[in-house]
């Protein structure tokens, strides 16, 4: 009766449906890598449009009434700008998690924090202490709205395993080594993961990688117990 009354949880379930039977379609380490270049390359320019010394003042909407500080405007208006590239991420994002293409989403995900973090934007106004921390922050809230998301999805184990692998496959190829990239990431696999209904295989996917199983505490304790698992 919840489906029938609600086309978003329709569309959910016919895609959930279809993917049960079909595991092709997948993403390559090799198009993966594409995929997250463009979106990166995508993201700089979008950044790059927002000037910080002239800041879209026609759009400015000041968040309280009252006297505020120069500084504080430019770094209001700035935000509000590169708010607004956020939104239109996660809105594109919302319909990848929809369409089931859980390896594209991913990758838009970590192209858009490659471009968080390596972006050039010149603050000569001084709006930001870092914008490039500015930058994660705000890619890290909307990482976590999306993750809720994902939570209230129906997604099928046939688009969640190759992900995961297609994640952890990345780490070895740009990060090997590092765990805080995983880790920064826990949250995302962690939710993904919970579609699974295969944990020893996942756990396989990091144990064959260069991924240390400590950098990932909480997405090691739930494939445990999902494993029944009575130690790590």
């Amino acid at each position: 009766a919840i489906v029938k009354h609600n086309k978003k949880l329709q569309d959910e379930f016919v895609n959930f449906s279809k993917q049960e039977d079909n595991s092709n379609g997948q993403l390559s380490l090799k198009s993966l890598l594409l995929k997250i270049a463009v979106v990166q390359e995508q993201y700089f320019t979008e950044f790059n449009k927002i000037d910080l010394e002239n800041p879209d003042w026609d759009n400015y909407n000041p968040p309280y009434s009252g006297y505020i500080e120069e500084w504080e405007q430019y770094q209001q208006a700035s935000e509000q700008e590169f708010g607004q590239v956020f939104e239109h991420f996660k809105s594109k994002a919302i319909d990848s998690i929809i369409r089931q293409q859980i390896d594209d989403f991913i990758a838009m995900l970590l192209g858009l924090y490659e471009a968080c973090l390596n972006v050039e934007i010149k603050d000569e106004v001084g709006s930001f202490d870092d914008v490039n921390d500015y930058l994660t922050d705000e890619h890290q809230r909307i990482m976590l709205e999306l993750i809720d998301k994902i939570k209230m999805s129906a997604i099928s184990d046939h688009k969640v395993m190759p992900a995961i692998k297609l994640f952890f496959d990345y780490c070895d190829a740009e990060y090997p080594g590092n765990p805080g990239y995983p880790n920064y990431f826990e949250p995302l696999i962690l939710a993904l993961a919970d579609f699974s209904g295969q944990p020893d295989k996942l756990l396989s996917y990091i144990d064959d990688s260069k991924v240390d199983r400590k950098a990932l505490p909480q997405l090691i304790l739930l494939l445990n117990k999902n494993a029944g698992h009575k130690t790590d």
